[in-house]
């Protein structure tokens, strides 16, 4: 298992569905977010499920937009693919709500 160090978070990246404007749902691919990755925070750097930062509470499940650039990528010992990332680095959160459009 993988285990940030503090001040990191451990990220699953994931492709962002958009509903335009017309209903028609876009997959994260369409998408151009300049820079960014969106990606669901899977592991913080303590042994619980939520952590304060910089006055920022992180929670396990969280939706975030993380900057691409420095990510780091590791990979488990079954192969999955995940991304290192400074808190710092993380840009923006999504809320659980259905008002996303183009």
């Amino acid at each position: 298992m993988i285990y940030p160090q503090p001040g990191r978070v451990l990220i699953k990246k994931l492709d962002r569905e958009v509903k335009a404007n017309g209903g028609i749902l876009m997959p994260g691919s369409a998408i151009q977010e300049e820079g960014l990755f969106y990606g669901e925070i899977i592991r913080l750097a303590t042994q619980g499920d939520e952590l304060e930062l910089h006055g920022f509470r992180f929670k396990v499940g969280m939706k975030v937009f993380y900057s691409k650039y420095s990510a780091a990528m590791v990979s488990d010992d079954k192969g999955k693919t995940m991304y290192l990332v400074s808190d710092l680095d993380i840009m923006a959160h999504e809320e659980d709500d259905d008002t996303s459009t183009l």
